[in-house]
């Protein structure tokens, strides 16, 4: 062990497909070895160096050890790390769950980014203190300056009911009011038209908030 790359004879190479009909087991169990379960396990792929990782050492397992900016280094509490791109979605670099996907424990998101067809009365689950909403209208707004263009409910377990909720849109002259903190831990957007245009319907709505 520990030869590749050194004088030492000891490493096999296999120069086409392999192919194992039976289990294959990487490092020792720590019962079994007091230094065979330090090896690592790492798996290459023609653009990613180390898409697939698991430290011997350090007892975590990582999906997609490097990015542009370098090495990912998890944290000393990670046991299993997943690396991806935010805003990747139609790219690369996005996480995919095809089925049901359970937690026992807590989940911890930094921001969430919610994209939906928004008609009034919607509401949408963002489990965090802040987010962002990439929405489309149902439906054409008027010209009136304060029109609604829609009220969307916020439903979040971590906001409380003495914080201050504040809500930005990146199109000029729509204006947010945050507004009706409940013990349900909800709020609620309400969108409104002040661009002295209409508004057609499917038109894309950006908006971030926080809670304070």
């Amino acid at each position: 062990m520990g030869s590749k790359g050194s004088e030492n004879k000891g490493t096999a190479v296999f120069g086409g497909d392999m192919v194992v009909s039976g289990g294959v087991e990487v490092g020792a169990a720590p019962t079994e070895s007091t230094d065979g379960s330090l090896q690592d396990f790492t798996v290459n792929t023609k653009d990613s160096a180390g898409i697939i990782y698991v430290a011997g050492n350090h007892n975590y397992v990582q999906f997609q050890t490097s990015d542009s900016s370098g090495q990912l280094n998890p944290g000393p509490d990670t046991f299993f790390h997943v690396s991806g791109t935010i805003n990747g979605k139609q790219n690369t670099g996005v996480a995919v769950f095809g089925g049901d996907v359970v937690t026992s424990g807590s989940v911890y998101i930094d921001k969430s980014l919610v994209e939906h067809d928004m008609a009034s009365g919607t509401t949408v689950v963002q489990n965090t203190r802040k987010g962002s909403l990439h929405l489309t209208t149902d439906g054409t707004t008027s010209a009136t300056p304060g029109s609604q263009i829609f009220m969307a409910t916020i439903s979040s377990s971590q906001v409380r009911e003495e914080d201050v909720i504040i809500a930005t849109c990146k199109s000029r002259g729509i204006f947010i009011s945050a507004h009706g903190i409940t013990e349900g831990r909800r709020f609620y957007l309400t969108v409104m038209n002040n661009t002295g245009v209409e508004i057609n319907n499917d038109t894309e709505i950006h908006i971030n908030w926080v809670a304070l």
